[in-house]
C-alpha cells in the first residue's frame, strides 16, 4: 500500500495537488471548525489567549505547508486575525495565497542565519526538508534563500506577535536561534518537537529566553512570556 502510494504521489501530481486545493476550498466553504491544528493545539492557544485583546497582534507561521489541514493559525485567520506565513514549497505557496490573501506569504527557508539553502522537495508537500531525503521520495533539489525571523520581524514590524508557530520538520530550535529580537516581542510560541530536541528547545526558551512551558503534547511545545502580559 505504501508503494503504490509513493508512484500516486511520483507520477499523478495533478491528483495529489488536487485534493489539497479541495480540502483547502472546503475549509474556506464550510463554518469555521473547532480545531484545524493536527492535535488540538490551536483550541489550547486559543484557551490561553482567552478574552485578550489581539487585534493589534499578528501570528507568524514558519513552516505554513496548508492553508488549514493541520494549521496552527487558520482558526486565528477565520476569527478575522492576519500573519505571516513562511513557506518553502512553491506549490503550497501558491494554494496559501489562493486562500489566505489576507496574509503575508514569503517563499523562503528560516534559519539561525540568513543565506542561500539547498532544500528537497518531497512527493508529499508536507515532508519536504533540508534534511536528505531517499531518492525513491525525493522530487527535486531546489536552492532558496534562507532569511531569519528577526529580518521578517523587522522588515514587517508589527506592534507584536501573538503567536509564533514552527513546524520545520527537525530544525526547529535553528528556527528560534534566529529569532532572539522577535521573541522579546512575542506572546506565545507554538514549536513541534522531536524528542532528540525537546530538552533543547525547552532550554533555550526557559533558561535562555523569558518563556515558560505552558502546555506540551506529543509533538509539540506551547511557550508563554512571562514579560509580554495581555489584557
Amino acid at each position: 500500500m505504501a508503494e503504490l502510494r509513493r508512484v500516486l504521489a511520483r507520477h499523478f501530481r495533478g491528483t495529489l495537488l488536487a485534493k489539497r486545493y479541495l480540502a483547502a476550498w472546503r475549509d474556506w466553504l464550510l463554518p469555521a471548525k473547532a480545531s484545524y491544528s493536527q492535535f488540538g493545539e490551536d483550541v489550547e492557544i486559543d484557551r490561553i489567549i482567552g478574552a485578550s485583546d489581539i487585534s493589534k497582534g499578528i501570528y507568524v507561521d514558519v513552516g505554513a505547508n496548508h492553508p488549514s489541514v493541520f494549521s496552527n493559525t487558520y482558526l486565528f485567520y477565520r476569527k478575522g486575525g492576519r500573519g505571516v506565513l513562511i513557506e518553502p514549497d512553491l506549490t503550497a505557496c501558491r494554494l496559501l495565497d489562493s486562500f489566505r490573501k489576507g496574509d503575508i506569504i514569503i517563499r523562503a527557508l528560516a534559519g539561525e542565519n540568513s543565506g542561500l539553502q539547498s532544500f528537497n522537495l518531497h512527493i508529499y508537500p508536507s515532508l519536504s526538508s533540508i534534511r536528505e531525503v531517499t531518492q525513491e521520495d525525493l522530487l527535486k533539489k531546489v536552492y532558496l534563500p534562507k532569511v531569519t525571523l528577526d529580518q521578517v520581524f523587522q522588515a514587517v514590524n508589527p506592534a507584536f506577535v501573538f503567536l509564533l508557530s514552527v513546524d520545520t520538520e527537525g530544525f526547529d530550535l535553528e528556527v528560534l536561534h534566529g529569532a532572539v529580537q522577535m521573541l522579546k516581542h512575542t506572546w506565545l510560541v507554538c514549536v513541534e518537537y522531536e524528542e532528540s530536541n525537546r530538552e533543547a528547545i525547552r532550554s533555550w526558551m526557559v533558561d535562555e529566553q523569558s518563556f515558560d512551558l505552558a502546555y506540551s503534547n506529543r509533538h509539540n511545545l506551547i511557550f508563554k512570556n512571562r514579560l509580554v502580559q495581555r489584557s
